[in-house]
């Protein structure tokens, strides 16, 4: 009898331990992690930079050697891209300045130069703002965030054939490619061109002027030269043949500045990008975006802004910025229509193939500005233009001093560039960019699924808006959001968007937004995989059956007393 009491109490004390049994589980939960890439920082480790060839012009072999010192110092900030050849098979390079430790597409923004052979202090310029920016890096908080954000390209010179002639012969007079042609038609080529007579150094410009009612009337001009050819002719077959500024696709051969005659120096030839130097600019900006740009030219000191016949492209914009171009530069400089012209005129009254106007009409950069960075009208005057022959019926004057209306003498070249230097950190500062933050708005544990994100978009551009839509894509390039936003400058928008997220634990997903103007932003979506082990006290079904069935033993035992 006690055995069996010992035992019915073990039971019991066995069902109650079983009924309350501890059951431990494991639940696995999904942990969503939103990530930005680390931007890495170049390393200053260089001296500033400097010329090998100060206070001097440089020819094409120069220029190279110069970009390739500076590559040699600053290869981290710095890349050099052939992007095609001249006519005489001369390299037409690309320079890039950004900071190569971070891959990702970024705002670019473009300087091309010397379009014009006699313009050679655009080249001078180009050169030092370079230097600018690889002085400037990890000393100028705020060069430093531009190369940091964009890809600076500068061309340096479009037209190498013409700046060795210029430079290397002293030949200031050349405007166009050198491209060979007939002009006279007799099958040579360039075979009568100007010719330094006296033996000055400098082919003059002869002007003939008549007498009109006591006053003198221009007649006609010619400059210095011989009969090379022994045709009776004097410089009919001159060097040069396209003005490569003239050569666009835009308006080509129409509104105003240029001429049929192949001998003018506005001659834009017969087809748009007839020629190899166009066609290397053409081929090399149809790869990128560009929201703003400079196309550095001399004659004048003037900026220029694009335009048709009904005005400015952009009229609240370019007026914006030609109130901040006066505070820049120097006093000597004008703007081409102040007070743009709003009515609509019966004739053309844009220039006709330029650059300005391709770019603004076929690759949609917003402000494409020509900037004239010298122009020295005192060389035509009076004390420098000599009467050389007067009568009672006509007049010609002599003028010698073509290369001093276009560029100032090599001494003057840093003079120059410390005047209009500030135009170049406008150009970074203008560039549309975005500044983004991303916010995880809801977290879900089940791969596969959506969630909410929402990106906070900035446009640091004063002045631009982003032209494209800021929009989400995956990193193939596939649009995961339907809707854009265009940014206003100095704006911010935010986006809010619903993204899939990966179909497996441990997996990614990438994100990138922004577009071709302002670059991309990347971001990572990854589900990580949390196992939590936890336990409770419950009822377990082992330890209800035991109960049961304890239960019933003891209701039969007590009936059998």
């Amino acid at each position: 009898m006690l055995k069996k009491k010992l035992v019915l109490k073990s039971l019991c004390i066995i069902f109650l331990f079983s009924f309350f049994m501890p059951n431990f589980t494991q639940n696995v939960r999904a942990i969503l992690v939103l990530e930005e890439p680390i931007l890495q920082d170049v390393t200053r480790t260089w001296p500033d930079i400097s010329l090998l060839y100060d206070n001097q012009y440089h020819n094409t072999s120069a220029l190279w050697e110069e970009i390739s010192a500076f590559n040699t110092i600053a290869p981290q900030l710095m890349d050099v891209e052939i992007i095609g050849e001249s006519f005489y098979d001369k390299d037409i390079k690309a320079i890039r300045i950004t900071n190569e430790l971070r891959t990702q597409q970024k705002a670019k923004t473009l300087v091309v130069s010397h379009h014009h052979g006699r313009e050679q202090i655009s080249v001078e310029i180009a050169l030092r703002f370079i230097i600018l920016l690889l002085n400037g890096y990890g000393v100028d908080s705020q060069i430093t965030e531009y190369i940091d954000t964009q890809e600076i390209y500068i061309i340096p010179t479009i037209n190498p054939d013409a700046l060795d002639i210029v430079v290397n012969d002293n030949d200031h007079w050349l405007r166009k490619n050198a491209r060979p042609f007939d002009d006279d038609g007799d099958g040579s080529f360039d075979e009568d061109p100007v010719d330094d007579v006296n033996g000055d150094g400098v082919v003059s410009d002869f002007s003939v002027y008549e007498k009109v009612d006591e006053s003198w009337s221009y007649l006609y001009g010619y400059h210095e030269g011989i009969d090379n050819d022994g045709d009776g002719l004097v410089n009919e077959d001159t060097l040069g043949y396209i003005d490569l500024n003239r050569n666009y696709d835009a308006f080509f051969r129409d509104g105003y500045g240029w001429d049929p005659d192949t001998q003018a120096g506005s001659y834009p030839g017969e087809l748009a990008f007839s020629e190899q130097e166009t066609q290397v600019y053409r081929d090399f900006v149809l790869e990128h975006r560009f929201a703003m740009a400079y196309s550095l030219h001399s004659g004048v000191n003037a900026t220029f802004f694009p335009r048709s016949s009904e005005g400015f492209n952009e009229p609240a914009l370019y007026n914006a910025m030609m109130i901040d171009f006066d505070d820049l530069l120097p006093t000597s400089y004008i703007y081409n229509d102040f007070s743009p012209a709003f009515t609509i005129d019966t004739e053309p009254t844009y220039p006709a193939g330029i650059w300005d106007h391709w770019m603004y009409f076929e690759r949609e950069t917003l402000a494409p500005i020509s900037i004239e960075l010298w122009g020295n009208l005192t060389s035509r005057s009076p004390e420098i233009e000599i009467i050389i022959e007067e009568n009672s019926t006509h007049m010609i004057i002599e003028w010698k001093d073509i290369f001093n209306l276009y560029n100032p003498v090599k001494e003057n070249i840093n003079d120059l560039w410390l005047d209009i230097q500030p135009i170049f950190p406008y150009l970074l500062e203008n560039t549309p960019r975005l500044d983004v933050d991303a916010i995880l708005y809801s977290i879900v544990d089940r791969p596969g699924s959506l969630t909410n994100l929402s990106f906070t978009c900035t446009n640091l551009s004063p002045k631009l808006r982003t032209i494209a839509p800021v929009e989400i894509f995956n990193t193939s390039g596939t649009k995961i959001f339907e809707e854009g936003y265009e940014i206003l400058a100095d704006s911010t928008v935010q986006i809010d968007a619903t993204v899939p997220l990966p179909f497996t634990f441990n997996d990614s997903y990438e994100i990138k937004i922004g577009n071709e103007y302002v670059g991309y932003h990347h971001f990572t979506l990854k589900i990580s995989e949390s196992t939590q082990s936890t336990g409770s006290i419950s009822f377990s079904i082992i330890g209800l059956a035991i109960i049961v069935i304890g239960t019933r033993y003891y209701l039969l035992n007590r009936r059998r007393k």
